[in-house]
C-alpha cells in the first residue's frame, strides 16, 4: 500500500513593496503639508503683517462745496487701513448721503493710493411755495431750504404746492417742477439773464416775469428764444408815462402782443 505523503504549505512573506509604497505616500502627503503651511503664513505675513496691501495715500478730486476732511469722515477710511477690507460700494453709499454730492467714484491706484472723485449737485433753481425757499439742482433734489437770503443768478419758479416741510436731500417729486427745470434748460444763460421768475401753477398757461417785473407769456420756447431778444430794450425802457407794459405775448406765431397798463 502506497504511503501519502502530506507537505506543509509555505509560509507567505511579508509584502515589503506595499509598506514602501505607503511609506512613501506618507512622506509625499507629509511634505506637501509644510510646503502649505509655509506657503499660507508667508501670505498671511505680506497680507495681514506687512504694509504692502496697506492704503498709503487718500486723494479726494471735485470737491469744492464739501471739505476733504468731512467726506473722508463719513468714508471711514484712512491711511493704514487694509486695501482687501475695503468695500466701494459701502464707501461709495457713505460718501452719497451727503446733500452736495450727486455721485462719487472710488478707484484704486498704484502705490497704495486710492482716489476718490466727487460730483456735486449744481443748483438750477429756486422753488417758492409762498412760505420758503428751497435751491434744487437740476433733478428736483433739495440743496438748501429755508434761505434767508437768495442767489440771484438762479431763477424762482412758483405754483408748485408744497404741503409738507422738506429737507435737503429730499426730492421734490411734480411734474410741474419737471416741466419748469425742462424750460430752464431750454432757456439757456443768455434768455435767463433777464427773466427772475417763472410760474407753472397752469401747465397750460405758463408765464415768466423779467426782471423788472413785466408779466411774459412764452408760448412755444423755441421760438420765444428766437424772438424774445427783439423785445428787450422795449421792456427794459417802458417807463415812460402812461406806457408801462403789464405784460407781452408771444403765443401768436411770430406776431409779438403787447398790453399797456394805465
Amino acid at each position: 500500500m502506497a504511503k501519502v505523503i502530506k507537505f506543509n504549505k509555505p509560509t507567505k512573506k511579508p509584502k515589503k513593496k506595499g509598506i514602501i509604497r505607503i511609506t512613501k505616500n506618507l512622506l509625499r502627503l507629509s511634505f506637501l503639508f509644510i510646503l502649505l503651511a509655509i506657503i499660507f503664513y508667508e501670505l498671511y505675513y505680506l497680507v495681514i503683517d506687512t504694509s504692502y496691501f496697506e492704503i498709503k495715500k487718500i486723494t479726494v478730486k471735485g470737491n469744492s462745496k464739501i471739505s476733504t476732511k468731512e467726506i473722508l469722515k463719513i468714508a471711514n477710511i484712512y491711511p493704514g487701513m487694509k486695501i482687501f477690507s475695503l468695500d466701494k460700494n459701502a464707501v461709495k453709499s457713505r460718501i452719497q448721503s451727503l446733500v452736495w454730492v450727486k455721485n462719487a467714484k472710488i478707484d484704486y491706484e498704484a502705490f497704495g493710493e486710492v482716489v476718490i472723485t466727487i460730483e456735486q449737485r449744481i443748483p438750477s433753481a429756486i422753488v417758492y411755495n409762498g412760505k420758503i425757499f428751497y435751491e434744487v439742482d437740476n433733478s428736483g433734489v433739495i440743496i438748501k431750504n429755508g434761505l434767508k437770503t437768495i442767489d440771484d443768478t438762479l431763477t424762482i419758479i412758483t405754483g408748485i404746492p408744497i404741503t409738507t416741510p422738506l429737507s435737503p436731500g429730499d426730492t421734490i417729486n411734480s411734474d410741474k417742477l419737471t416741466l419748469a427745470l425742462d424750460l430752464i434748460n431750454k432757456l439757456g444763460d443768455d434768455s435767463l439773464a433777464n427773466i427772475s421768475e417763472i410760474n407753472i401753477k397752469n401747465k397750460k398757461k405758463i408765464y415768466f416775469f423779467s426782471l423788472n417785473g413785466i408779466k411774459i407769456y412764452p408760448g412755444d420756447i423755441k421760438r420765444f428764444k428766437k424772438l424774445y431778444s427783439k423785445v428787450l430794450n422795449k421792456i427794459f425802457s417802458s417807463n415812460e408815462k402812461n406806457k408801462k407794459i403789464e405784460y407781452i405775448d408771444f403765443r401768436h406765431g411770430n406776431e409779438i402782443v403787447y398790453k399797456y397798463s394805465g
